[in-house]
């Protein structure tokens, strides 16, 4: 049995990049054979596309550089298209940069956006014709289009749903309620995300649960425990608004006005790193908060050694894959009682769970872990039991199996 897993853009590190990747090592295990398609394009170091390559599965998505290059030549286009810039300019009485942005918006068009959509939909009749695949699963809302287009060309269409709606992805959930007729099975990976697409909780596959990687084997009684001296908080996030680092420094600030030695390492990137290092920089944290940057899957063992707890701070979350990512390293976790995180984080016992946005919150959560001893190896073992009871490969896969297997007879 073979399947399409499709998604728009497969991301150097986060929750949908690493569920698709952990799903595609872990269905040939079962029969299954997966091809990733990705419609944006992926650097030619892409770290998650390695590791499919790798195990022999199929990636197919443009490479970075030659979509940069079919990109320069329409910027090319541009400079020489100045006369009709000019023309444009005095047609519209508008300035020449307007004009120049107009003529840029036609080109690249076709060079960037419509061009990926073609390339995407060949991809999608060459895997059905000459492949002979008869299965899709499609992940994220802004995958829409694309599931009424794979109908169309005979393929049995799943939808997982992994986030919620959010401020700039509403329009993605109205293009999907076109499109209802077109799904053949819609799963969730949390209560939340499920009730986004209005999917009775019954059906979300894998609610609850996520295709997180090979579990790693540990020695909690040999791995970093929490003393006085070295008690570290863990960030693994994208350095963007959904995340809310802010309200983790404020926090921080709190707990070191407390006399409480902290030290916060936050690994990850993104369009808000330089506001954030400048924020730290105004709370005095220097000495108590470092960003080491991106970092790749591989790196996780390496990281999770550093580090006592995992926070994530979000303001919204369809699950939360970084807090099962924590607690298989037997990491308690605390986080913010948002979306799909209060599936995974079960409060007071795997790990605490604070309202969104609540600095002292967040910091008496950090205090009780740093300060009690017995709580912290309480949580520890506990978010380990919870991993390997609800979270493991072996308890996911099978699930999406049984569906493609009822969708294919």
């Amino acid at each position: 049995m073979k399947v399409v897993l499709a998604v728009m853009t497969l991301e150097p590190h986060g929750g949908v990049a690493d569920q698709i990747t952990n799903l595609a090592l872990e269905l040939p295990k079962y029969g299954v054979q997966p091809a990733v398609v990705v419609r944006n394009p992926l650097s030619s170091g892409h770290g998650y596309a390695a590791m499919m390559r790798e195990a022999g599965i199929m990636v197919v998505a443009i490479r970075h550089d030659r979509y940069l290059l079919v990109r320069n030549m329409c910027r090319i286009l541009a400079g020489i298209a100045l006369p009709l810039i000019i023309a444009d300019a005095v047609l519209r009485r508008k300035t020449l940069v307007v004009s120049q942005h107009t003529i840029w918006g036609v080109l690249r068009r076709p060079g960037s956006y419509a061009g990926l959509d073609v390339l995407l939909w060949l991809n999608l009749v060459r895997l059905r014709l000459f492949s002979g695949i008869r299965l899709a699963h499609f992940r994220k809302p802004d995958s829409w289009p694309w599931i009424a287009r794979a109908h169309r060309l005979g393929y049995a269409t799943i939808y997982s749903e992994d986030t919620i709606p959010w401020a700039h992805t509403v329009h993605y959930y109205r293009g999907l309620s076109t499109v209802d007729a077109s799904i053949s099975i819609a799963t969730a990976v949390s209560r939340a995300s499920a009730t986004a697409r209005g999917i009775p909780t019954c059906t979300a596959a894998n609610k609850g649960n996520s295709e997180h990687g090979t579990s790693p084997q540990l020695d909690l009684a040999h791995g970093k425990t929490n003393t006085a001296s070295s008690f570290v908080v863990g960030s693994l996030a994208r350095l963007d608004p959904q995340k809310d680092i802010e309200t983790l420094l404020f926090a921080t600030r709190k707990v070191k006005d407390s006399d409480t030695p902290i030290k916060v390492l936050i690994f990850g990137d993104g369009p808000l790193r330089g506001s954030l290092e400048t924020l730290a920089n105004e709370l005095e944290l220097r000495e108590h908060v470092e960003f080491r940057g991106a970092f790749a899957k591989t790196d996780l063992p390496e990281i999770m050694a550093q580090i006592d707890i995992v926070v994530l701070s979000s303001h919204y979350e369809g699950f939360g894959v970084v807090l099962v990512e924590g607690m298989a390293y037997g990491k308690p976790v605390i986080a913010s009682a948002v979306g799909g995180v209060m599936d995974v984080v079960e409060d007071g016992v795997t790990g605490i769970l604070f309202p969104e946005g609540d600095a002292d919150a967040l910091a008496k959560g950090i205090l009780a872990l740093s300060i009690d001893q017995q709580l912290y190896k309480r949580m520890t073992q506990a978010a380990r039991e919870r991993y390997l009871d609800r979270f493991t490969p072996e308890r996911v896969v099978p699930q999406y199996v049984a569906l493609y297997e009822r969708l294919a007879t």
